[in-house]
């Protein structure tokens, strides 16, 4: 993924206004002479605008030759002022041209520059987002692979309870008894002599009795 390029180094403020302050002083004090200057000052910035150097082209040219009539209208009539109205009307276009071209100048000098400001904050917020811009993008590149997993399809004649393998317990040994774990009757306690006493009162019992039967 190819990231936003380097933003070129742009002039300060303050070397933007001292421009702007010398290219109006040189259309202003030559009253109209370097017009084009400034004119070809914004042609150079917007190299891509072909109306700048339609402009620039133009006023150089009508600079010329106003300058080639200056001079050459002739006598006024009075031998104290060698200004003819053509010199004068020659020196107003240069005045106006002058300051149609300050303005022109100055509109478009600010407007370029505000737009350069905008890419250029744009440039630079694009490259602090760029690593977010790069994971995002690797992430929609491995979504892809993960839809085209798929599971197999079952066959037509595919049954459950038939074809599904079903596990047999193993038979389990018998365990065989312990020896040592089986209880070994002790001998009889004193449980024995009452059995006895019990019997022979038994045997008195029947004795007494066949004596009473045989009376």
């Amino acid at each position: 993924m190819n990231g936003p390029g380097i933003v070129p180094p742009q002039p300060t403020d303050g070397t933007r206004t001292g421009l702007r302050v010398l290219f109006v002083l040189l259309a202003v004090l030559s009253c109209g002479m370097l017009a084009w200057a400034p004119l070809l000052r914004v042609a150079l910035l917007r190299r891509r605008n072909a109306v700048d150097w339609v402009l620039c082209g133009a006023s150089f040219v009508l600079t010329v030759v106003l300058l080639a009539l200056l001079g050459n209208g002739g006598d006024s009539g009075d031998s104290g002022n060698s200004n003819s109205p053509r010199d004068n009307a020659v020196v107003s276009i240069l005045v106006i041209q002058a300051i149609a071209v300050v303005v022109y100048y100055l509109v478009s000098d600010i407007r370029h520059f505000r737009a350069v400001d905008a890419q250029t904050a744009s440039r630079a917020y694009g490259q602090q987002q760029f690593p977010y811009g790069a994971a995002q993008a690797q992430r929609q590149q491995v979504q892809p692979q993960v839809q085209q997993t798929q599971l197999p399809t079952p066959r037509a004649d595919y049954n459950p309870y038939r074809d599904t393998p079903t596990s047999t317990p193993a038979p389990t040994a018998p365990v065989a008894p312990d020896p040592a774990a089986t209880p070994i009757p002790g001998p009889a306690g004193p449980a024995a002599p009452r059995i006895d006493r019990v019997r022979a009162e038994l045997d008195e019992l029947s004795d007494y009795l066949r004596k009473e039967e045989g009376r």
